[in-house]
């Protein structure tokens, strides 16, 4: 079961990876394919000042805020000192990029300072009024930012000191309507905590959707990534406290769990997001335990699987040097490690090709699924490549490595789950659980044999109500049957002429009456079982209860019946009182109300119908009557109206129908959210009524 279960969470980790991966190279293509369509030239900042007046953004969507910043060192000026130029630009600096790639008098500049970038971007005029939003993915290590005059937002605070400034550092952004052809960016950056300082990353302009669909996409998949990566280190930790001797899971669940940590870290920051209260400097040493500890849980993991392959020389002095990073991690600043970090890198690239050999000679020597290790360091090994490739613009595939990390990852994931597979702990395991199943056997009986017996006793019920179902079908159907067969037989033996129309009249008025008994027998099921779709719709409710009375006019007149429909108002749709509902199902319950009353009522009476507005506390409702002039109900039947097969007894001992018709109202009425309802006294006629919510105007 646990095998089944792991392999069925390895193919779902790795379809998810196979989406988070394609997903990504659609987006490169799509990415790709409107970069063909964009002008040859893209918009450059030069000067301080960017043109994006020819640049479609519906079209060509955001565009990079790259080149040539004023820049003020070790200035932090607002746009009111900065108006009209009245404090000159230390340089023209290039964005993205770094303080200690600027130079001020031939000497490069230090990553820690402070210092203030403008820029002046011109619109089209077609622009003007459009909701735009500027994208700042990083900025070391804290920033200030204003649009036209206007303090916009900023991450941290800044200040000319490490005692004044809080960094924080993760994406924004900031939304604003352009109100000229020439809107102003001002922001003020500081960096007295880490080894790189300045707009480092590339700050990106376009309309407001677009933005946020960067935003979100970005988001989506880093947070797919982490969630599946911390999954997978969760599963894995907790397989190996269920199982000791899997060592390798223990180290290969801490290594998901650490690169999973991390992602939340980097890009996107979606941890610092979620927990915006959590300091700077820990977000920071989360990133960099990251690697640091991520290559010493892959050591000891590839030990675990390729023990006579692996030097443990290498992988212990590895530990060592990864412990004492650690220790300078949690320890000191991050103005202080993160300057150290070289010599570490160089440790990570030389085991990096030191895994690589340990599984080609693992698979030289045909140890099982090496093969599959070997697979997944050349998938890591191209993505490496492809990113350097990517990154200096020979190619133009797109940022890959993190998706091929995810599913080399994956890979292992499968690859442990086959070896497991093969071990004997699966037959112990399946021991353990028969011999449970056995101690558990007579109680799972009892609770069987008293499930089979409620059935029983459900099975009998319902058989029950099938009988009595069916004998009442039988009643309804006996009669008309009868009756019809007696009339045949009689022209049959030639008692009754065949041509005799009366006869004929009446023969045809029982099979009608026997259609009719079958179509609300179904009508009626369905409308039960909710397999009714209405077509819901504002129905303005006097007009149709009006239509309904018009329609019967005649059929009351022919009985010597008066119909009066009191339907008060009129005008337009905002005058009536409209419900949303099914015109063709509540015009059926007002025929069905009025064609019972035209039957309850003796010739030369009134039926009046009657259509008004109630309040309370639900709101405002549609109150819709028919009063009959006929006999009434006794006040003991009128509980059973509104059930099927339930006729009302009349004076003269005829019965009125086949009692399916109100059954059938109850039933709309209910679907409709609304209440059904008799009112009647013997000797002063009945009033059947519904009420409906009225729909609200806007």
């Amino acid at each position: 079961m646990t095998n089944r279960l792991t392999i069925y969470i390895c193919i779902a980790f790795l379809w998810a990876a196979l989406s988070l991966t394609c997903s990504a190279e659609v987006e490169a293509k799509a990415a790709e394919a409107i970069a063909s369509e964009r002008p040859t030239t893209l918009p450059s900042a030069e000067s301080g000042r960017i043109d994006v007046s020819e640049w479609r953004f519906e079209r060509d969507g955001p565009v990079a805020m790259e080149g040539e910043w004023a820049f003020y060192w070790r200035e932090l000026l607002e746009p009111d000192s900065l108006e009209a130029g009245t404090v000159p630009p230390a340089a023209y600096a290039h964005v993205p990029d770094i303080w200690s790639s600027y130079s001020l008098d031939g000497q490069p500049l230090s990553n820690q300072g402070y210092a203030t970038y403008k820029l002046t971007i011109r619109f089209a005029e077609s622009d003007a009024g459009k909701s735009f939003s500027l994208w700042v993915p990083n900025a070391a290590t804290a920033y200030r930012l204003w649009i036209d005059g206007k303090e916009a937002g900023g991450n941290g605070i800044v200040g000319e000191s490490r005692a004044e400034m809080v960094p924080k550092n993760y994406s924004k952004a900031y939304l604003f309507v352009p109100s000229s052809k020439e809107t102003e960016i001002v922001i003020q950056v500081s960096n007295l905590v880490q080894r790189k300082g300045g707009l480092w990353d590339e700050l990106k302009l376009g309309y407001a959707d677009q933005i946020n669909r960067l935003q979100v996409s970005g988001a989506i998949l880093q947070s797919g990534m982490a969630g599946i990566l911390l999954i997978m280190g969760l599963y894995h930790l907790a397989l190996f406290f269920m199982q000791r001797e899997y060592k390798e899971a223990l180290f290969f669940g801490g290594l998901c769990l650490i690169i999973g940590l991390r992602t939340l870290t980097v890009g996107q920051t979606l941890l610092i997001r979620l927990f915006p209260d959590i300091p700077w400097e820990i977000g920071v040493k989360i990133e960099y335990w990251g690697f640091i500890l991520g290559l010493a849980f892959f050591l000891c993991y590839v030990k675990t699987l390729f023990p006579r392959e692996t030097s443990r020389w290498y992988v212990r002095i590895v530990m060592v040097v990864a412990s004492g990073f650690s220790l300078l991690v949690l320890l000191l600043p991050a103005s202080v490690y993160t300057r150290w970090m070289l010599p570490y890198q160089i440790v990570i690239v030389i085991s990096f090709f030191y895994i690589g050999f340990i599984f080609g000679l693992a698979t030289w020597r045909k140890r099982n699924d090496a093969w599959m290790n070997l697979a997944s360091w050349i998938f890591l090994l191209a993505a490496v490549v492809n990113d350097v490739l990517f990154y200096n613009l020979i190619v133009v595939t797109g940022d890959l490595f993190p998706f091929c990390l995810l599913s080399a990852i994956i890979i292992q994931m499968v690859m442990l789950t086959r070896r497991y597979s093969r071990t004997f702990h699966d037959v112990k395991r399946l021991s353990w659980e028969l011999a449970v199943l056995n101690d558990s056997l007579e109680l799972k009986i009892r609770e069987r044999t008293a499930e089979l017996e409620e059935a029983g006793r459900q099975l009998a019920r319902t058989a029950q109500a099938r009988r009595r179902l069916m004998s009442n079908i039988s009643h309804e159907l006996g009669t008309p049957l009868s009756l019809v067969q007696g009339y045949v037989k009689g022209m049959i033996d030639g008692v009754i002429p065949p041509d005799n129309p009366s006869y004929l009249r009446l023969i045809y008025d029982k099979t009608i009456a026997l259609d009719r008994l079958i179509n609300d027998l179904g009508e009626l099921s369905k409308l039960e079982a909710k397999q009714v779709s209405l077509d819901l719709q504002p129905v303005r409710i006097r007009p149709l209860a009006a239509k309904a009375a018009d329609g019967l006019q005649w059929e009351f007149g022919l009985s010597g019946l008066t119909l009066e429909a009191v339907t008060p108002g009129g005008g337009e749709l905002t005058d009536e009182p409209v419900v949303r509902a099914d015109a063709f199902r509540l015009e059926q319950v007002l025929i069905n109300f009025l064609s019972n009353a035209k039957k309850h009522t003796p010739a030369g009476g009134h039926v009046r119908m009657d259509v008004s507005m109630t309040g309370g506390e639900g709101g405002k409702r549609v109150f819709v009557s028919v009063t009959d002039g006929g006999e009434g109900i006794d006040e003991a039947a009128l509980p059973f109206v509104f059930e099927r097969y339930y006729q009302a007894q009349r004076k003269d001992r005829k019965k009125s129908g086949m009692g399916l018709g109100l059954a059938i109202c109850k039933e709309i009425i209910e679907l409709h959210g609304g209440e059904i309802g008799v009112r009647s006294k013997p000797g002063e006629g009945s009033t059947f009524y519904f009420t409906l919510p009225m729909l609200e105007k806007d």
